[in-house]
């Protein structure tokens, strides 16, 4: 399989694209993973929208509980935007990869009762979108090529983003 998109930040470019009809929405971007930051930090330089990182650690937020239970919010690596009732969430990642994480993100987004809550990827896994598309009331994503069964095989080139990369993408988003 070839991959269609070479990395995060040409992902990000071609996914603002795909959300522009809610620039003027009273909108916040929600990153699950460190995979999600540089992407959402694009997303809300060309969108407008002040971004929030959900996960200060890969594995907290996979720890939160199941759904109907109660949701304690993970720790933060900048003081983050507060969503508000009735706000258009976007919870973003570089892929469905974390199910699990995602899946606690959307319960969270889904908590602080947004008017919409949207689920925005570059790459996404037919199976994990499919069960993820009943947690969000929109689901955009770039591709999702039937036979790939892990996001990096969607990318040229998908490297590990260190916590300078998190801590410099969350700066530029929320000046």
């Amino acid at each position: 399989m070839t991959a269609i998109l070479s990395d995060r930040l040409s992902a990000a470019f071609r996914l603002t694209d795909r959300l522009w009809h809610l620039r003027g929405d009273d909108a916040l971007l929600m990153a699950v993973d460190r995979g999600g930051v540089p992407i959402g930090s694009v997303l809300a330089r060309l969108l407008g929208f002040p971004l929030e990182f959900l996960s200060e650690t890969e594995d907290r937020i996979g720890e939160l509980p199941e759904e109907n239970a109660e949701v304690a919010e993970p720790a933060n690596v900048e003081d983050k935007p507060s969503a508000r009732m009735g706000q258009t969430l976007i919870v973003v990642d570089d892929g469905t990869a974390a199910e699990t994480r995602l899946a606690a993100a959307l319960r969270i987004a889904r908590s602080r009762q947004p008017a919409l809550l949207v689920l925005a990827l570059p790459a996404a896994l037919p199976a994990t979108t499919a069960r993820l598309r009943t947690m969000a009331d929109a689901v955009i994503y770039l591709q999702s090529p039937p036979h790939a069964k892990a996001v990096e095989e969607c990318y040229e080139k998908l490297p590990p983003v260190t916590d300078a990369e998190v801590a410099e993408a969350m700066r530029a988003a929320n000046p």
